[in-house]
């Protein structure tokens, strides 16, 4: 059997064809989920790996063939906040003609050796239910925490009268509530409000995930939104304001990625639970989703992800179109 290697690579010094290696090891992946998608870029790629907040921290290890060719990958990112720093993420990928050969268990003792070395004592990762990946997974002692529903939703079939209604019901339903919008940085009089309302995600379903509540401080949030200006990523973000207090009640967000104009991601959306069954929810993102059909024809597709356990918010989906992509299992590994 050819000798396979595995080594560290510093993406800060990595050149263009490591990068394009690199990106089709994530296309393999990623179409684990999305089959038909268009390939990963290198500068996107690039980016990924290259453009973080300074909480985090990505190493990176390859499995070379003798010819220098890239096998698999695995990534391993640490963030240094307040809470979960048991934790570590891990995604690796084999290319499928090299699996079953051990090369995606040498890789995962990499990145668990260093995950230990910083103190880290569970690992998680993401892979398509059914998956290579998964099984693989499992056999290496991973456990399934919670099944994650990926959802798309195609603009051409979305259904302008149906947000329009849910826009227009928003008084009856809401009455007592505002909007306020803004794209890209939270402006400062609304940063402390905002990293407040954050902490509403906190109640989505976790299942058996090892994950403390996370923490959201003004601090936080403008190192992550700095890095997504340097990606180049577009954030639409509406916010739900009681009027009486002043505080948000909830919020929602698009994200545009600078390398696929062709896609749009629905981030977060929470409403407080003192805050809930008055629509906002639905008014949140009828008027993200209007105004994308306004602003941004080029987005073809939407796509999210939700627990499978949580109701509510899918079937607030389910009504604006949003339909199965595929199921990812989130499996974390005891170290």
């Amino acid at each position: 059997m050819p000798v396979v290697t595995i080594e560290e690579l510093d993406p800060a010094s990595l050149d263009d064809g490591t990068f394009a290696e690199l990106a089709e090891l994530t296309t393999i992946d990623e179409r684990e989920l999305a089959p038909e998608d268009p390939p990963v870029e290198v500068a996107e790629e690039a980016d990924d790996l290259r453009v973080l907040p300074t909480f985090e921290e990505v190493h990176l290890w390859v499995a070379r063939d003798p010819g220098g060719r890239l096998l698999g990958r695995a990534k391993l990112d640490i963030e240094h906040r307040e809470e979960n720093q048991h934790l570590a993420e891990v995604s690796l990928v084999v290319r499928p003609e090299a699996r079953r050969q051990g090369i995606g268990r040498r890789l995962l003792e990499a990145a668990a050796d260093r995950a230990r070395a910083a103190g880290r004592t569970t690992l998680m990762g993401w892979s398509a239910a059914g998956s290579d990946g998964a099984a693989a997974a499992r056999a290496l002692g991973a456990e399934n925490a919670i099944v994650e529903r990926v959802s798309r939703l195609r603009t051409a079939e979305l259904d302008r009268s149906l947000l329009e209604a849910w826009v227009a019901r928003a008084p009856e339903r809401a009455a007592g509530y505002s909007l306020v919008a803004w794209d890209g940085n939270c402006p400062d009089e609304l940063l402390e409000r905002f990293a407040a309302v954050m902490g509403v995600m906190n109640t989505a379903p976790r299942g058996d995930m090892d994950m403390e509540d996370e923490v959201f401080t003004p601090e936080l949030i403008r190192d992550f939104q700095a890095s997504m200006e340097r990606k180049g990523m577009t954030i639409w973000t509406v916010a739900a304001r009681h009027d009486d207090t002043g505080e948000l009640a909830g919020y929602t967000a698009l994200f545009f990625p600078k390398h696929r104009p062709w896609q749009a991601h629905q981030g977060d959306t929470a409403v407080d639970p003192a805050h809930r069954n008055k629509g906002l929810g639905r008014w949140l993102k009828a008027v993200n989703l209007l105004r994308l059909l306004d602003e941004r024809p080029e987005a073809q597709v939407v796509d999210t992800g939700n627990a499978a356990t949580n109701e509510p918010m899918l079937n607030i989906n389910v009504a604006l179109g949003f339909r199965p992509l595929a199921e990812a299992d989130t499996l974390q590994l005891k170290l």
